[in-house]
């Protein structure tokens, strides 16, 4: 489905196929929660922080 379109559980994913490169999970109001990198672990994220990365235009829902 359209980016616009994501739910809260829906993965959100960048780069472009073959070369997909990050994945995380849409929370809703702009959020999800990732792992950009073993330092950092786990955490929460506004998508408005991560604009220089390449999103990928749609969300999966499974």
């Amino acid at each position: 489905m359209p980016i616009w379109q994501a739910r809260r559980g829906d993965l959100l994913v960048w780069g472009s196929a073959p070369g997909l490169y990050h994945v995380a999970i849409y929370l809703g109001n702009g959020q999800v929660v990732q792992a950009l990198n073993p330092d950092e672990g786990i955490g929460l994220t506004q998508l408005s922080r991560m604009a220089g990365m390449q999103l990928h235009p749609y969300a999966a829902r499974y």
